[in-house]
């Protein structure tokens, strides 16, 4: 975890292994968009990482801060951001998905904004003020 969900940093280890052993520079992805809109699983399909999906069923929660999973992308080892959903909120956890989100530019070469298409248009369930900010 590279961002708890109280929005302290951490310094993601597995990263740096994975560049020192490969000995060639990384791929960087972010995915940002809604609660359950799929970051985890599109991540965890496209690039074979292991981020933990929600569960309604179990109860279990989805992601919290920003997570990093290591993958491959054509060969070339890659570094996913999974990143925290957010709502229209404010208060503590608009300050931690802020973070998450510039943390994302900062750091991928490539951000995916994801969301269901039932929500284009809406304006608080696709996350413009998200945008805005980024």
């Amino acid at each position: 975890q590279i961002v708890t969900a109280r929005g302290d940093f951490r310094k993601p280890d597995e990263v740096a292994d994975v560049e020192h052993n490969s000995g060639v520079d990384l791929a960087c992805m972010a995915v940002l968009g809604p609660r359950a809109s799929g970051k985890s699983t599109l991540l965890n399909r496209l690039f074979g990482t292991d981020s933990a999906i929600a569960n309604p069923l179990t109860g279990k929660g989805g992601t919290k801060g920003a997570w990093v999973a290591t993958g491959r992308a054509g060969g070339r080892p890659l570094v996913a951001l999974d990143t925290q959903g957010f709502e229209a909120t404010a208060g503590d956890e608009a300050a931690v998905v802020a973070k998450v989100a510039m943390l994302s530019l900062a750091l991928a070469d490539c951000v995916v904004f994801n969301l269901w298409a039932a929500d284009i248009g809406r304006v608080d369930a696709a996350g413009y003020s998200l945008l805005r900010t980024v």
